[in-house]
């Protein structure tokens, strides 16, 4: 979820798989891929950035083990 802030001041957070696009007219305008559309006052600069760290952050490969960490106990190294 990104958060947006619409033009009466307030925020809602959004689900960001669901933005087909991002236009200023002068206005942020945010299409939903359901058709829906938002007006935001948050830049599309700003949206496109927060969908970007979004995806980045969800779809990271998860993390391993380092190397150099200890066994655990009960495991045998060889």
């Amino acid at each position: 979820m990104i958060p947006i802030r619409l033009l009466n001041g307030s925020t809602i957070y959004l689900n960001a798989d669901l933005v087909e696009s991002i236009a200023a007219a002068p206005d942020t305008i945010i299409t939903l891929i359901s058709g829906r559309k938002i007006v935001a006052s948050t830049s599309p600069e700003d949206i496109r950035k927060a969908v970007l760290r979004y995806q980045r952050r969800i779809h990271r490969p998860p993390r391993t083990a380092r190397r150099d960490a200890a066994p655990e106990v009960g495991v045998s190294a060889g």
